[in-house]
C-alpha cells in the first residue's frame, strides 16, 4: 500500500531540508573564509605597523579598497544565505500570509528597474560594453524587491561565467498577457545533467574554473520566480552559452 500523500510530502520536504543543511555545512565555511581572510590580513597588517613604517599612501588605499570590497562580498554572501533559507521555508509553507511579503507593491516599472540593475552590475564587472538591452515595460504583480534580486543574480552569473568582450543580451516582451524576460550569454554553458542538478551551493567544474560565490545566485532567482507565481526555464549548450527565460502574468503598457 502506498504511503498517504501527506506523508510523502513531509518526507520530500524533510529530505530537501536535510540536503540544504548538508550543502550549507559544506559550503558556508569556505565561502565565508575567503573574503574574511582578506579583511583580517590587510587590517591586521595595517594595525601592526608603527606610523613611520606604514606603506605609501597608494598602497594603503589599495589595501583599504580590498578590505571594503571583500566586506561587501561577505555581506552579500550572508544576506543571500539568509534569503535562500527564508525562501525555502516559504516554498514549503503554503500559508498565504507568509508569501504575501513578496507580492506586488503596486505598478512596477520593469524597463527602468532592469536598465538600472543592468548598468550597475555591468559596471561592477567592468562589462559595460557587453550588455545589450531591449526592453518592454509592463504591469507586473511582482514586488520591486523580488524582481531586482532576480535580475541582479542572473546578470551576476552571466558576467561571471562568460568571457569579457562577449555579448550578454537582455530582452523583455509582452505576449498573450505574459511578460517574458530573456537573458542570453556566450559563456561556457551547462549540460543537461548539470541543469537537472541545479541547487544552492552547487558549482559545476569548480576545479577547472576559478569562481567566487557559492553557486547560490541561480537557486535564489529560481525560488523568487516561483514564490511570485512565475515560471523559470534554462536552455543551455555546454561550451556555447545559456539562455534563461522568466515569465510572469502581465498587462502591457509601452514598448520600444
Amino acid at each position: 500500500m502506498d504511503a498517504p500523500a501527506s506523508h510523502q510530502s513531509f518526507a520530500n520536504v524533510s529530505q530537501q531540508m536535510e540536503e540544504l543543511r548538508m550543502n550549507v555545512s559544506l559550503a558556508l565555511p569556505h565561502e565565508l573564509r575567503t573574503p574574511l581572510n582578506a579583511i583580517l590580513g590587510f587590517s591586521e597588517y595595517l594595525m601592526s605597523q608603527p606610523p613611520e613604517r606604514l606603506p605609501e599612501a597608494d598602497n594603503i588605499l589599495q589595501m583599504q579598497t580590498s578590505i571594503h570590497e571583500n566586506a561587501l562580498r561577505l555581506h552579500r554572501l550572508i544576506e543571500n544565505y539568509l534569503l535562500y533559507v527564508h525562501l525555502k521555508l516559504i516554498e514549503h509553507d503554503m500559508r498565504k500570509q507568509r508569501a504575501e511579503m513578496w507580492k506586488s507593491d503596486g505598478r512596477l516599472d520593469t524597463r527602468s528597474l532592469i536598465a538600472s540593475v543592468a548598468r550597475r552590475k555591468a559596471q561592477q564587472a567592468q562589462r559595460e560594453q557587453d550588455v545589450e538591452l531591449r526592453l518592454a515595460d509592463a504591469e507586473l504583480h511582482v514586488s520591486t524587491k523580488s524582481l531586482t534580486k532576480i535580475v541582479e543574480e542572473l546578470l551576476d552569473n552571466a558576467c561571471k561565467f562568460s568571457p569579457a568582450g562577449s555579448l550578454i543580451q537582455v530582452t523583455t516582451e509582452v505576449s498573450d498577457d505574459q511578460w517574458i524576460f530573456r537573458m542570453s550569454d556566450a559563456g561556457r554553458g551547462m549540460t543537461a545533467e548539470q541543469i537537472a542538478r541545479i541547487g544552492a551551493f552547487m558549482q559545476f567544474e569548480r576545479r577547472y574554473y576559478e569562481q567566487q560565490g557559492a553557486g547560490l545566485g541561480l537557486a535564489l532567482a529560481i525560488l523568487l520566480v516561483h514564490v511570485n507565481g512565475g515560471e523559470f526555464r534554462i536552455d543551455s549548450i555546454h561550451g556555447q552559452g545559456t539562455t534563461i527565460t522568466v515569465t510572469f502574468p502581465s498587462r502591457p503598457t509601452m514598448e520600444f
